[in-house]
């Protein structure tokens, strides 16, 4: 297993209506559940999040080797979102 610490944004005209989320997760092989459950509702993509037919999507991604003494010491503490 690794963990993942990681940050997904849909970025909207006005930045500070941008929606953020941030995470830290252990992916294993036979997980599958992954991902949040309720991030964004669609019906508010329209509002300011698309321009010109776009939607952009930002992703941070730091994968980590575990470290089964102290698991989070590895954590990269300049890791933050924009």
């Amino acid at each position: 297993s690794h963990f993942a610490q990681f940050t997904i944004a849909v970025v909207n005209k006005d930045p500070k209506k941008s929606k953020y989320s941030d995470t830290l997760h252990r992916f294993c092989k036979k997980e599958h559940d992954w991902g949040w459950k309720k991030f964004m509702e669609l019906s508010k993509v329209l509002d300011g999040f698309t321009v010109a037919d776009t939607l952009v999507i930002k992703a941070q991604v730091q994968v980590i080797r575990e470290n089964l003494v102290r698991p989070f010491r590895c954590l990269d503490a300049q890791y933050r979102r924009e």
